[in-house]
């Protein structure tokens, strides 16, 4: 997450914690992430720097003022006066991680070098749930360079039980 969005996005999630409204805000946003998302023309235009900010302000207006929970939709005026409504998708991401990180879940990084069935993915989610005291979120890719094995990557830490990695080591070992 790049630093510069995380202020913003914590202001709204400072609010919405005070609200006990934290999760009420996540989904408008992830609906608005949704809008962006399908929508580049949407994307262009609040990134375009030629559009005035009463432009954009005008437009958000007219697409927002009244299917937007009221301090969402402020908190989207609010960017645009700061000239952040262009990264909008990218603060929606920095509030997802806040929100993560006070509901105690970590997302884990796994690759491995083939498909895992369910039973598998069920297996490995509950023994990080249980060795890291905390609710995980899988985010699993296969990567056939691997050769056999997984990679589990956690924000403190890397686990690499790969084929590829093993022959790596050996190989930096025979070099001595």
């Amino acid at each position: 997450m790049v630093e510069t969005y995380k202020p913003y996005a914590q202001a709204l999630f400072e609010l919405a914690s005070e609200q006990s409204k934290q999760d009420e805000y996540l989904g408008a946003l992830k609906e608005l992430e949704t809008v962006w998302e399908s929508t580049p023309e949407l994307s262009k235009f609040f990134s375009h720097p030629k559009i005035t900010k009463k432009q954009k302000q005008d437009c958000l207006e007219s697409i927002f003022s009244k299917d937007v929970d009221p301090i969402v939709y402020r908190y989207l005026l609010v960017l645009n006066q700061h000239n952040m409504i262009g990264y909008f998708v990218q603060i929606v991401e920095a509030y997802k991680e806040l929100w993560k990180e006070a509901k105690n879940i970590e997302t884990i990084k796994v690759e491995s070098a083939t498909t895992l069935e369910e039973d598998q993915i069920q297996a490995l989610k509950k023994m990080l749930e249980s060795k890291l005291n905390k609710e995980v979120e899988l985010v699993i890719k296969v990567d056939s360079s691997l050769i056999a094995g997984l990679r589990v990557q956690t924000k403190d830490f890397v686990l690499d039980n790969t084929v590829s990695s093993r022959l790596a080591s050996m190989k930096e070992q025979l070099k001595g």
